[in-house]
């Protein structure tokens, strides 16, 4: 099975679209590559006199922009108006705007953004599509930026200091400055949340202990998460930078202004160094479930966990259960239409 492509925004919404199976990018019809990758060291040249061979001034490299094509079919999906929908949630994607995170497999890793997305539009079922890329960084270049293949052996080093982050923050809790009544309570619910889903992180990964020997399923939980961890310290962050001086303290006197202000500081170093630590773990985590993972499978009408398996194993019905697993999904649900299923090795 074919890797999927996906673009996941960096910023604003950080929407995700996905072009998998018949939807990704393809060669034909003439067979052409899927995606053409150049790079160009940028340089000056000048001619001195005495000399007939030039001075070259290198400043770096320019990755080429990359041109993609594909097709969006009702008929490959089995999916009446799916080929409306997508060019729809398509354009609107582009439309944001936004630097995206480029991935196809073991392939490509870049970052650009999505500069025009042409739909050539056959009928109401069928359209054709061209989207062109800028690049910003191709990742899987060696001399570009070196990619970290390294797990970490032990993830309850991490979650501890994420811990010990954590516990810095509850001098909002009890602050040696008068906070109106409203905004305590505010920042208070904010750390209330907060709380949740790092609790959890650390109950994983004293579970799993080790993302090499961690089953397929304990890392997509511990990556929803990571996810939840960062969006709730993404709120705090918020909620505290937004404060002001008036608006948040009682009282007028110089030093408790100062104590405020001063927490305030040292809540945003936290917090970034927070979220510096989610992102490093979501990324162990990530490589980690790239190696457990053989593919991706898109449900079709009717499909059953036996079904699944059957087509992805070699005919083989037997692993339906492990795929659900993988997953996440509760047991006695079915695969739903058009849903994307990760495969486990």
């Amino acid at each position: 099975m074919a890797d999927p492509w996906v673009f996941t925004q960096l910023a604003g919404e950080r929407k995700v679209l996905t072009l998998a199976d018949a939807d990704a990018p393809h060669g034909r019809p003439r067979k052409a590559p899927i995606v053409k990758q150049s790079i160009k060291v940028r340089a000056s040249e000048d001619y001195y006199s005495g000399t007939p061979e030039p001075t070259r001034h290198i400043f770096g490299i320019k990755l080429g922009p990359w041109d993609l094509n594909g097709r969006y079919s009702d008929t490959s999906r089995a999916v009446a108006g799916y080929c409306q929908k997508k060019l729809e949630f398509t354009l609107a994607f582009v439309a944001d705007a936004q630097e995206v995170l480029i991935e196809w497999g073991d392939q490509i890793r870049a970052r650009g953004l999505i500069e025009e997305f042409t739909a050539g539009r056959e009928s109401p079922q069928e359209s054709t599509w061209e989207m062109h890329l800028l690049l910003n960084a191709d990742e899987r270049l060696a001399h570009y930026a070196q990619r970290d293949t390294q797990l970490p052996a032990d993830i309850m080093t991490t979650t501890y200091e994420m811990q010990s982050m954590l516990m810095q923050l509850t001098g909002w809790k009890k602050p040696d400055f008068a906070l109106k009544g409203s905004i305590l309570d505010a920042v208070s619910g904010v750390l209330d949340a907060l709380t949740s889903p790092f609790v959890a992180l650390n109950n994983l990964a004293n579970d799993i202990q080790s993302f090499e020997r961690a089953l397929l399923g304990d890392i997509k939980r511990f990556r929803a998460r990571l996810d939840e961890a960062r969006q709730a310290v993404l709120t705090l962050q918020d909620t505290v930078s937004e404060l002001t001086v008036g608006l948040a303290v009682e009282s007028q006197r110089a030093q408790e202004q100062f104590n405020f202000t001063s927490l305030q500081a040292d809540t945003a170093t936290i917090t970034n160094d927070m979220l510096v630590a989610l992102v490093k773990t979501d990324k162990d985590a990530r490589e980690a479930e790239r190696g457990k993972t053989k593919g991706l499978y898109t449900a079709i009408q009717d499909d059953t966990w036996e079904a699944i398996s059957a087509s992805v194993y070699d005919g083989v019905a037997t692993r339906g259960e492990d795929i659900r697993k993988a997953n996440g999904v509760p047991s006695g649900t079915p695969p739903e239409l058009g849903a994307l299923y990760v495969i486990p090795v």
